[in-house]
């Protein structure tokens, strides 16, 4: 024979006709926002790539400047813009159990990027247009 007490019942205090007052509930502190994915590095590759297609599509004149910049900025920014997605997703998604990711933004900007490198090349085509005049006529 054990001297073990004899086990206990668990004892309720309240009844379970009405919910309790502490019931779960969403926390509004959050707002919807934290909960989805951020469209501001879609807008900003977007952005990017339309600057360069002005610079390229001769709103602005053509010089060894402008495409530099655009050479540049189209790629790195879009190339930028989809890291700064990804991490953003990735870190709300640990922050917080009731973020869902967004998997159409990343392939969004994926072909933002590739975009982006298009223009960059052709802006580079430009660039050694330029330089290629100015040695030639020796400037």
């Amino acid at each position: 024979m054990t001297s073990l007490p004899p086990p206990t019942q668990p004892s309720f205090s309240g009844s379970f006709s009405q919910p309790p007052s502490g019931s779960f509930s969403f926390d509004s502190s959050l707002g919807d926002d934290n909960l989805r994915a951020s469209k501001l590095p879609i807008i900003a590759a977007v952005a990017a790539i339309l600057i360069s297609a002005a610079l390229l599509f001769g709103l602005f004149p053509t010089s060894i400047s402008t495409s530099i910049l655009g050479y540049i900025c189209t790629p790195i920014v879009t190339t930028l813009c989809g890291f700064w997605d990804e991490l953003s997703q990735r870190l709300k998604a640990k922050e917080s159990a009731w973020y869902v990711k967004n998997f159409t933004y990343p392939n969004v900007l994926r072909a933002l990027i590739v975009i982006g490198y298009l223009l960059a090349i052709w802006h580079s085509y430009n660039l050694a247009q330029e330089i290629g005049s100015r040695l030639a006529n020796g400037n």
